[in-house]
């Protein structure tokens, strides 16, 4: 049997040229071993690369080619041979083939080139995903699933969910994945599960959301399963409930020092000038039948311990509740307490008023009343400052109070967070008393630059 004279292709263009050449020594002999060839050549072409699109359209070239050359009595008694229908029923079907060869090319790129869109966009996402299957085993994950538990894609595929999240055999109590995998069979129930948890192998707490997916039918073809780390969040939760309980303690604290010293007053002060009254009276009752001229004496030390009581008295309940805050409004108030604050301390304050005069209710004004006058009173006690800033400006829809002074001043982020220490339960008191109001309170201050403290509350 005569084999061919086929030289080995050294490039893409001298396939055509080998495979008309074979194809050629098949129509003139008709021997198979031009078909081993033929054999050959694919395998070869297949190796280097060259795919389906590429072979269908050489093949369609070469035959166009060679009908040509039959066509032009190139092949002697072309007439008789067989393979020449068969030519003819291969031309018109290469046409189909090659045509829908290089479309169904064309979709299979344009899927592909989608397929790594969507992967690329699946692992661009920050949460970490997964996808289950009717067992609850993964199937699919992006790349913060395994940047979140150190393990690759191979890893996980095909893992049992619960002991890739929390190293047991069976679901945990209220996990929502195990609750939807029933309905991936029944197809009911399609709606979202999520919750809350705490991972402890990660330390971390996740946001968990498992949505069934379908394809149309009835029941969903699998699980989407996605967990987003809300950690911080919940430190920020759990910090701020510490620190809201913290100071509840510490407000009922200083409720309390506040009644026991109002009480030392009481028993200090008005109680032994009742006592000192008591006696004097007694004297007097006394003068009036054995010295009737002792008996005017007794009746001025009588009448100025009186005053002195009833000041005092004045003061307590000043302490308590100024009565100028219902009588005169809160800007007089604190207009006379600092001029009455000054006159009693070393302490220098500049009240400057400007806007339009504020109305605020009643419980607002003891509010701010109280913040003002704790903040002098801190900044006599700690401050170690000469002058005080008193600001306060009014507006239609709220009050603004700047307080700054010359002395040393602190760190006031470190102080804000202790709800003790050198600056007590002041500044937390006050930082409450105007969240109530839904109102803002905020401090600046650095160590030797003095302090600033910005109240603004919402007139209502």
């Amino acid at each position: 049997m005569k084999k061919s004279e086929i030289r080995i292709p050294k490039s893409e263009i001298d396939y055509i040229p080998a495979y008309e050449r074979i194809l050629e020594g098949y129509l003139r002999t008709g021997e198979e071993a031009f078909l081993l060839e033929s054999y050959e050549l694919g395998k070869k072409m297949l190796k280097n690369g060259l795919g389906t699109q590429f072979a269908a359209d050489m093949h369609f070239r070469s035959l166009k080619k060679v009908k040509r050359k039959i066509v032009l009595g190139e092949f002697p008694d072309a007439g008789h041979n067989p393979a020449i229908p068969f030519l003819e029923l291969t031309m018109a079907f290469g046409i189909v083939f090659r045509d829908q060869l290089g479309a169904l090319l064309r979709f299979t790129e344009i899927v592909e080139a989608g397929k790594k869109e969507w992967e690329r966009t699946f692992d661009a996402i920050s949460d970490a995903i997964s996808l289950h299957n009717s067992e609850g085993l993964v199937i699919r994950v992006n790349k913060a699933f395994c940047d979140l538990y150190g393990k690759t894609f191979k890893d996980v595929i095909g893992q049992s969910p619960w002991r890739l999240f929390h190293d047991r055999i069976s679901p945990p109590d209220g996990c929502p994945l195990a609750e939807c995998l029933p309905h991936l069979t029944h197809g009911t129930n399609l709606q979202p599960a999520s919750c809350e948890t705490y991972i402890p192998k990660l330390n971390r707490y996740f946001a968990v959301t498992v949505i069934p997916v379908t394809d149309g039918t009835i029941a969903p073809s699998f699980i989407l399963h996605t967990m987003k780390d809300i950690t911080a969040r919940k430190k920020r939760e759990k910090d701020e409930k510490e620190f809201q309980q913290k100071v509840r303690r510490e407000i009922v604290l200083a409720e309390e020092r506040e009644r026991r010293r109002i009480a030392q007053d009481i028993h200090d002060n008005l109680g032994q000038s009742l006592a000192i009254a008591k006696r004097k009276i007694q004297a007097l009752d006394s003068h009036l039948t054995t010295d009737p001229s002792q008996s005017g004496t007794d009746a001025k030390k009588i009448a100025n311990l009186l005053d002195r009581m009833i000041s005092q008295t004045r003061t307590l309940t000043f302490d308590l509740y100024p009565p100028m805050l219902d009588d005169l409004g809160l800007i007089p108030t604190i207009e006379w307490y600092a001029e009455d604050f000054a006159s009693k301390t070393d302490l220098k304050i500049n009240l400057i008023k400007t806007g339009k005069p504020a109305t605020v209710s009643r419980l607002a004004s003891a509010y701010l009343f109280r913040a003002v006058k704790e903040i002098l009173n801190n900044t006599l006690k700690h401050a170690e400052a000469s002058e005080v800033m008193l600001a306060i400006h009014g507006s239609e829809s709220a009050l603004r109070i700047v307080i700054d002074d010359d002395g040393r001043g602190f760190n006031a982020d470190e102080r804000l967070k202790m709800a003790t220490g050198v600056i007590g339960i002041g500044f937390v008191s006050i930082r409450q008393w105007i969240s109530d109001m839904d109102g803002r309170f905020t401090i600046e201050s650095t160590p030797g630059h003095g302090t600033r403290v910005v109240i603004e509350a919402p007139i209502k």
